[in-house]
């Protein structure tokens, strides 16, 4: 059995991956701001954690135990206007480096960050003379230096580091306004799509592989290695957007190109999970149309009905 301390433990991701952790019969401190988060279950490995980002360093009073892993998934301002702030931004890298003298502080063995694929995007174009990075890029370059100072501090202090770059991950329960989410809301309500032409190389990757993907990272990942969580299936955005147009109507009309591309077109190796499979034994289980099957009707209950939108 192994210990984990993983903070952001009530967002999307971190709720599943506490369940995902506790049914493996995992200790797990859930570092939440509200009190409420988890007041549903009993079950005794589970301990909530009350703390806010600014306060991580005050961790090793709070956590009770030998926690042996460390998942760092909280960060403020991850979706929406706050992406684009830059003081947020550079006050998640601090709350990152304070979560590692946290871990080190409770011993724990290994730090395992929350990476992002925008942070190729940003490598990859940013420094290019003559590109016009948007202010959204100020999350991603947060992330690029939160991941390259973490790795530092860890090397000092002697701890495992590893850095898993997380994709596009959807799937019921997602509220924020991925793509996917989106695709199918734009879908429904205007019953008609307008997209980029969509040639470019894109990932989605249903929740309970990302979920897989980090448990498998955290305890199997190598030290000092950074490994990309994804479908094992990347293919042409435009894909993507016709299979979720016919699970939803094949009649629906949708215009590719309606919308110039504004961005970095990765090569499809990038999207490879051959790393993560070798080291971790990773293997993705729930292909998009399946995991597109379960979120529509999420989608419709819960981000259009629910809101008062066009019903179905």
């Amino acid at each position: 059995m192994n210990k984990f301390v993983i903070t952001g433990a009530s967002g999307f991701l971190g709720k599943k991956l506490v369940d995902k952790l506790l049914s493996e019969g995992n200790e797990v401190w859930a570092v939440v701001r509200n009190p409420k988060a988890f007041e549903n279950c009993s079950n005794p490995l589970l301990h909530n954690v009350i703390c806010e980002l600014k306060n991580l360093e005050d961790l090793p009073k709070l956590v009770q135990g030998n926690p042996t892993h460390f998942i760092h998934l909280a960060w403020d301002g991850s979706t929406g206007a706050r992406r684009a702030d830059y003081k947020v931004q550079l006050q998640n890298v601090e709350f990152s480096l304070s979560a590692v003298l946290a871990a080190h502080q409770l011993g724990c063995k290994r730090f395992i960050g929350a990476g992002t694929l925008a942070e190729l995007d940003a490598i990859n174009y940013i420094p290019l003379d003559g590109s016009h990075p948007n202010l959204v890029s100020q999350y991603a370059s947060a992330k690029i230096t939160s991941h390259f100072m973490t790795k530092s501090l860890c090397n000092d202090l002697q701890i495992d580091h590893v850095w898993p770059y997380i994709s596009n991950t959807f799937g019921p329960g997602n509220f924020t306004g991925n793509f996917v989410n989106f695709a199918i809301c734009e879908f429904i309500k205007k019953g008609k799509g307008e997209f980029t032409p969509g040639e470019q190389f894109y990932d989605f990757v249903y929740f309970e592989d990302t979920v897989q993907g980090l448990i498998k990272v955290a305890e199997h990942g190598k030290s000092n290695f950074s490994y990309y969580i994804g479908s094992n299936s990347p293919r042409r955005l435009k894909e993507y957007i016709l299979d979720i147009r016919d699970q939803i109507n094949p009649g629906i009309d949708v215009k590719l190109g309606a919308f110039p591309f504004n961005g970095v077109s990765h090569p499809q190796e990038v999207f490879s999970c051959s790393k993560i499979m070798e080291d971790t034994g990773y293997k993705p289980l729930i292909n998009f149309k399946e995991g597109l099957s379960n979120t529509i009707p999420w989608v419709i209950d819960n981000l259009i009905n629910r809101n008062g939108d066009k019903k179905i």
